[in-house]
């Protein structure tokens, strides 16, 4: 009985591995299996055993009988192929005398058996033997039930029909994409809008340049003549404030002639100029009082020339002379006390000519010193009032000759240069009248007036006293300083 039991599981052994799994169809000439092959042992005849192959249960979709179900069919790792050696070592058909396969399932188009190889055993489901497994060739896959795909690692994935076609793989390496990091999407926002802004900022000063027109003049000045700081005396300015352009002189030399360029500049644009400096101005000089006594009986007169009147070196013009504008009768001024015009002509190297005056002072003595007292700010400009009273040498009494000294000062060059205009020697400004001496670098310019007597019993309210100790009384009264100043000038006696 073990004999027949071994004999009839080789006999099934070597049928399941004779055919591969997934054959479809009836076996010709099938040969009817007993229910129990184990009650049935030698049932089948041995002439029939070599030339059938073993019936395998074949997966079958349709529902046949004997078949298996998709979801039995679970794929297991091949069994070695040396499976019972000793009993079939050339991988032929069992022995006779095997037992048939239970339930055989019709074959068709079977494959036979490679000589000398023995399939591996096929996996058992339930206590059935499902037979060998078909192995699919490496790298491709094969159709199961149901519509579904092995792979060669014997794993099923399932593929819907409707879907064949529709939707191709994806391409070997391709990687699915990543959303956008978001701190660089931020960054390229922000890259963006300062572009935009740039842009916005760009198109708006440029229009606001291309707005600004500026036209400018050529200027003339006449030599020593004060340049002006406004810019709108330069150049006519419209799309922006003229406060907004800045006027560059630097290049100017007023104190020679020729012609000197100049720039204005509004933003980052550049605009330039002529200023010419001429020297068409008529020459003057600074007056000079000069100071005498009365001549005594058989006195020479005295001799004086047109350069004793003048300061030395206040010239306007290169190289100038002096020369009186009609000959003084000095022998005639020297017996009287008083104070006598003198009209001096000033000429200068290219010959063009101007004119002066200064004071002949005739005193009955010699001035000994001078009381200067000093008034500030009396007027909206800062004016500063200084009167100097002579002293006599005999007794520090007045002795008829004082002249004041009124300083104008200004805030701005432009104020100061309004006034000043062509710098004449002689002027008038809120009614005071005389001699001007100007002083551009600081804004200024004082004018030397003479002061009579009349006008110092006018301003005193009656007599004007005449002690040394009364007049310092009587302007301190006032609010002025006193100090002694000795004179600069002496008479042309004392000289």
């Amino acid at each position: 009985m073990n004999n027949e039991n071994q004999t009839n599981q080789n006999m099934n052994n070597g049928m399941m591995n004779s055919t591969p799994l997934g054959s479809v169809g009836p076996m010709p000439n099938p040969t009817p299996q007993p229910s129990d092959p184990l009650n049935n042992v030698g049932s089948v005849p041995a002439a029939n055993l070599g030339s059938v192959e073993p019936p395998v249960n074949n997966i079958n979709p349709t529902g046949v009988p004997g078949s298996v179900s998709p979801a039995q069919a679970v794929p297991t790792a091949p069994v070695n192929p040396s499976v019972n050696p000793e009993i079939n070592p050339l991988g032929g058909p069992e022995p006779l005398g095997a037992a048939p396969v239970a339930n055989p399932t019709p074959n068709v188009n079977p494959t036979p058996a490679t000589p000398g190889v023995t399939p591996p055993p096929a996996p058992e489901m339930g206590g059935v033997n499902l037979g060998p497994i078909e192995q699919p060739i490496p790298g491709t896959t094969s159709m199961g039930p149901n519509n579904t795909m092995s792979n060669s690692n014997g794993f099923v994935e399932t593929k819907k029909t409707e879907n064949f076609g529709a939707n191709p793989p994806a391409a070997n390496g391709s990687k699915e994409k990543k959303p956008m990091n978001k701190v660089l999407f931020i960054i390229l926002i922000v890259v963006l809008l300062a572009a935009i802004a740039y842009g916005v900022y760009y198109y708006l000063s440029m229009g606001q340049k291309s707005k600004i027109s500026v036209t400018t003049r050529d200027v003339e000045y006449n030599i020593n003549e004060l340049l002006s700081s406004n810019v709108s005396d330069y150049a006519t300015i419209t799309g922006t404030d003229p406060k907004n352009c800045t006027l560059d002189l630097t290049n100017v030399d007023n104190k020679t002639e020729g012609v000197y360029q100049y720039a204005i500049k509004c933003d980052d644009q550049r605009f330039t100029g002529n200023v010419s400096i001429i020297n068409n101005v008529l020459p003057t000089a600074q007056a000079k009082d000069v100071f005498t006594t009365v001549a005594t009986e058989g006195e020479a007169s005295t001799i004086y020339t047109a350069n004793d009147f003048v300061e030395v070196g206040s010239c306007t013009g290169n190289n100038c002379t002096y020369a009186f504008a009609s000959e003084p009768n000095f022998s005639s001024y020297l017996q009287t006390v008083g104070t006598y015009k003198i009209d001096i002509t000033v000429t200068d190297d290219t010959g063009k000519t101007g004119s002066i005056s200064s004071n002949l002072v005739v005193l009955q003595e010699p001035i000994r010193l001078f009381l200067a007292c000093t008034l500030e700010g009396t007027t909206p400009e800062t004016q500063t009032v200084t009167d100097y009273i002579a002293m006599g040498a005999e007794n520090y009494n007045y002795i008829n000759y004082a002249y004041r000294l009124t300083t104008f000062k200004f805030n701005s060059v432009d104020e100061y240069k309004s006034v000043v205009a062509d710098k004449q020697p002689n002027i008038n400004y809120n009614n005071v009248d005389g001699v001007a001496t100007y002083d551009d670098a600081n804004n200024s310019f004082t004018i030397k007036s003479t002061l009579t007597d009349d006008v110092l019993n006018l301003e005193a309210g009656g007599a004007f006293p005449t002690s040394y100790a009364d007049v310092g009384t009587y302007y301190r009264n006032k609010g002025y300083t006193c100090e002694i100043e000795t004179p600069t000038v002496q008479s042309s006696q004392e000289q």
